[in-house]
């Protein structure tokens, strides 16, 4: 659990090596929220609206991590500064998650193959063709119907238009 907690802050993260102090949580740009399973077939989130909070960083995060995913984005994100704006723009950190997430999916991708058991792709018909992109895309979510199918097999209770009766 130790790792896959790591990789989510990790990938949260825009730069493993974030600068230390103390950080006031900036409203605009957080969220305080709950979400509750109610018997499998639904969620129930709620929010804070009001809420104030510190966080005191005294060490980076490859000083407690067994693996970090360092997107390589500078601190604070910006990474553009233009003239006559007290502010820099343009967040690096969505280009190097976006590879970070893509090369793990390649990863898998290799494993699941060498292992026998190639995963589901989605290709488009410029690469393998029209109707292979069709079929590979017909073929995605008919797997993906007989899961949910599965899943929900045996929720709810018998009524008039179930086969139970």
């Amino acid at each position: 659990m130790k790792l896959i907690s790591t990789l989510m802050l990790g990938l949260m993260m825009t730069n493993a090596n974030a600068l230390e102090g103390k950080y006031n949580f900036d409203p605009s740009h957080a969220k305080v929220g709950f979400e509750v399973a109610h018997m499998v077939i639904s969620n129930v989130e709620g929010r804070f609206n009001k809420f104030e909070g510190t966080m005191t960083a005294g060490k980076k995060l490859t000083d407690f991590s067994d693996l970090v995913l360092d997107t390589g984005a500078p601190v604070g994100d910006a990474m553009v500064r233009l003239e006559g704006l007290d502010t820099p723009v343009s967040p690096g950190s969505t280009v190097g998650g976006a590879a970070i997430v893509n090369c793990l999916k390649a990863e898998t991708a290799q494993l699941l193959t060498q292992a026998g058991r190639p995963p589901k792709v989605l290709s488009a018909a410029a690469v393998v063709g029209s109707e292979r992109a069709v079929e590979l895309f017909e073929a995605a979510y008919d797997e993906h119907a007989h899961r949910l199918a599965k899943m929900y097999q045996q929720i709810g209770t018998p009524s008039y238009v179930s086969d139970s009766l």
